[in-house]
């Protein structure tokens, strides 16, 4: 289930959302009243898309739900950082990390598991955190608060497709480790080194179909409790430690 996060105020109504695309401002996303065909609602949607925001059809009870206010059936909801696009950020990163690594959120719908995510990314050196344009829990103040500032510093970047972007990062040289208890592989035993790229699934459904067969390798942590996973932050964190302890032996070695 996606976790709301309202807690950023929304902008509403064709004109002042209209202009905050056109004026470059950092939007997470725009809800628009399903069914709205007028030209400006057209407008609106071309604008977005030309910005890689994604745009959301919902029923006029939603947007009533979220504002008693005017929406002329359109409402943006406003990040607090700017979200990046892949190429451009990769292109730039390469250029500065011989060793860089990422991580990927397939479809993570609960802003405190982002968020705290987020947090254990910085803290362990990770140089960015792609997440989907569709499916993902919002990039808000609620995230902001669970990464105890952390979402400030480390860049965001979103992706059209999951598959895609997994795809373009394997061209680049990343190697792909999806964190999954049908992986094979215990964590430990995984490699983690070089130009990496951690997948994380969704809470619920763990890795989506594609990223687990594009991943090069899936890894598992071994249990010996009576419950059987972890919550997708704890995972991540145990991932990302694993990932810097083989790294500085790799660089202690070389």
């Amino acid at each position: 289930m996606t976790s709301n996060d309202n807690s950023c105020d929304p902008i509403f109504g064709t004109k002042p959302v209209l202009e905050a695309l056109k004026s470059g401002a950092n939007i997470d996303k725009i809800l628009l009243k399903k069914g709205a065909s007028v030209p400006v609602m057209q407008e609106i949607q071309d604008a977005a898309m030309d910005r890689g925001i994604p745009c959301q059809s919902v029923p006029e009870i939603k947007l009533n739900k979220i504002t008693a206010k005017n929406h002329q059936g359109v409402i943006a909801f406003m990040s607090p950082v700017a979200i990046l696009d892949l190429e451009p950020f990769l292109a730039d990163l390469m250029e500065r990390k011989p060793v860089p690594l990422l991580m990927v959120l397939d479809a993570l719908t609960d802003v405190r598991n982002i968020g705290a995510i987020l947090r254990s990314a910085e803290c362990m050196g990770v140089d960015g955190v792609i997440i989907p344009e569709q499916g993902s829990g919002r990039i808000g103040a609620g995230t902001m608060k669970a990464s105890a500032g952390a979402m400030a510093v480390i860049p965001i970047v979103r992706v059209r497709h999951i598959a895609d972007a997994l795809y373009f990062l394997q061209s680049s040289g990343f190697r792909m480790v999806g964190a999954s208890e049908k992986g094979s592989t215990p964590l430990w035993e995984a490699n983690l080194k070089g130009p990496l790229a951690v997948v994380m699934g969704s809470e619920e459904r763990g890795l989506s179909k594609p990223a687990l067969r594009i991943c090069d390798e899936l890894a598992h942590i071994p249990m010996q409790g009576q419950i059987d996973s972890l919550n997708v932050s704890v995972a991540a964190g145990l991932f990302l430690y694993e990932r810097m302890r083989q790294q500085k032996m790799a660089n202690d070695e070389a």
